[in-house]
């Protein structure tokens, strides 16, 4: 019917969001634990969602439990670049 879908979405109440992050890469040293990518071009792309109707953003952060994790490197890592992307997203829309 050439209504986009974000479009259907705002007028049924749902508010549109999308998930910003690049995947994960495991942090070296650790034991297999990984780390969120995707903070580079973050800003411009969040500033590209906004205009195509999204108001929210997810971001995922992954943490291996068990006796020996997670690592402080894993929540030191995972703790800051959750925060940057908060930071990142509320600048830009």
């Amino acid at each position: 019917d050439g209504v986009l879908l974000v479009d259907k979405m705002k007028a049924a109440g749902i508010i549109p969001g999308i998930k910003v992050d690049k995947g994960l890469t495991m942090i070296p040293g650790t034991e297999g634990e990984s780390s969120t990518q995707g903070l580079d071009g973050l800003a411009e792309r969040c500033k590209e969602y906004y205009v195509a109707g999204a108001r929210f953003a997810k971001w995922r952060a992954v943490y291996k439990i068990s006796d020996n994790t997670p690592s402080s490197v894993s929540t030191k890592e995972n703790s800051w670049t959750l925060a940057r992307c908060g930071a990142i997203c509320q600048q830009n829309g």
